[in-house]
C-alpha cells in the first residue's frame, strides 16, 4: 500500500475517531451534569427492622447511585451499592454520609442520615449452642483438652496462641480438666445463669503472676503456675457486642477456670472466637496479653 493512500486513510478515520471518543460517550467532566445533592435529599432514607436490626440504604431516584460513607464497626466503609442491607448488632445511634453520583461525578455536596438501634440484635442460635435446647434449659462444659491449642497465650484475641498453644492434655494433673462450667438461660434477654465447679479436686489453676487475695495464700512464689483452692460458685454471665466482636462477660470475681491476672478477675470478659454446639472458644485481653480458652459439650 503506498504512502498516498495510508495518508488518504488516515485523514478519513480520524474524524470518525475523535468523534467515537466524544464526552456525550465517556461522561467528561460537565460540572453542570453532575448531581445536585439537593435534588436527591428527600430521595434516601434508611429502612431499619427493629426485631432483627437489619438496616437498608436506599435512594429512590433513576439514572444515579449513592455512595454510602460509615464505619461499620470495625472499619470505615465505602460502598455504592443501592439498596445495601446489613444487620447492625449492638445498639446505639449510627450516622450515615451520602452523596450521589453519575458518570459526570459526585455531588460535592453530602447529606448526613441517622439511625437508632433500641436493642443489642444476637442470633438466638447462639443462646441455643451455649445453653441447650430452647427456652428454658442449661449445658454443661469442659476443658477441650483432646485438642491441641485448647488454651494458649497471644499478643491479642485474635491471635491468642501465638506465644504458646498447649499440646492436647498439656495441662493434666493441674486442677484445670476436671472443671464444669454450666450457662443457663430462661428463654429470654441476654443473661442468664452460671455455675463454676471446679470438680472433684476443688482447685482453680491460677497463673504464677497472681499475687492478690484471694489466691495468694497459694501461691508457691517459684515462678510456676499453681493450684488454689476454691468452692463452687453461681453467678450469672451475659452477650455483649462492641462494634462487630460478640463477648461473653460475667460479673467481677467470676471463676472461668483459669486465673491468669487481676484484669480478667476483676473484670472477667472474653471475646467469643468461635461458639457453635460442640465448641466454645474464647479469649481474655487485658491490654497487655490475651490467653485463649476451648471448652466442649461435658459427655
Amino acid at each position: 500500500m503506498s504512502k498516498t493512500i495510508l495518508k488518504i486513510l488516515f485523514a478519513i478515520l480520524l474524524p470518525i475517531f475523535i468523534n467515537s471518543c466524544s464526552e456525550n460517550d465517556y461522561g467528561g467532566a460537565d460540572s453542570g451534569l453532575i448531581p445536585n445533592i439537593n435534588d436527591y435529599k428527600n430521595l434516601l432514607s434508611i429502612n431499619v427492622v427493629s426485631d432483627s436490626n437489619y438496616v437498608t440504604f436506599n435512594l429512590n431516584a433513576p439514572n444515579v447511585y449513592p455512595v454510602w460513607s460509615y464505619n461499620d464497626g470495625t472499619s470505615n466503609v465505602i460502598s455504592t451499592l443501592n439498596g445495601l442491607s446489613q444487620i447492625v448488632h449492638p445498639a446505639g445511634t449510627y450516622t450515615v454520609t451520602a452523596k450521589v453520583a453519575n458518570k459526570y461525578g459526585i455531588s460535592s455536596g453530602s447529606v448526613t442520615l441517622t439511625y437508632t438501634l433500641t436493642k443489642d440484635f444476637i442470633d438466638k442460635n447462639l443462646f441455643k449452642y451455649l445453653c441447650g435446647g430452647s427456652g428454658t434449659s442449661t449445658k454443661q462444659w469442659v476443658w477441650n483438652s483432646t485438642v491441641d491449642g485448647h488454651f494458649g497465650c497471644g499478643p491479642d484475641a485474635s491471635n491468642s496462641t501465638s506465644w504458646w498453644s498447649c499440646g492436647a492434655n498439656g495441662k493434666a494433673g493441674v486442677g484445670m480438666y476436671d472443671d464444669i462450667f454450666t450457662f443457663g438461660y430462661a428463654g429470654s434477654g441476654l443473661s442468664g445463669a452460671y455455675t463454676y465447679n471446679p470438680g472433684t479436686g476443688g482447685t482453680i489453676y491460677v497463673n504464677s503472676g497472681c499475687t492478690f487475695s484471694p489466691f495468694n495464700a497459694y501461691n508457691t512464689n517459684n515462678g510456676n503456675d499453681y493450684q488454689a483452692t476454691v468452692a463452687v460458685q453461681n453467678t450469672t454471665w451475659s452477650f455483649k457486642y462492641e462494634g462487630k466482636d460478640l463477648y461473653l462477660i460475667f460479673p467481677a470475681n467470676t471463676l472461668v477456670g483459669y486465673v491468669p491476672n487481676i484484669e480478667t478477675y476483676n473484670t472477667p470478659k472474653f471475646k467469643i472466637l468461635s461458639l457453635t454446639d460442640s465448641k466454645l472458644s474464647m479469649a481474655c485481653y487485658n491490654g497487655s496479653i490475651a490467653w485463649k480458652y476451648e471448652f466442649t459439650p461435658k459427655k
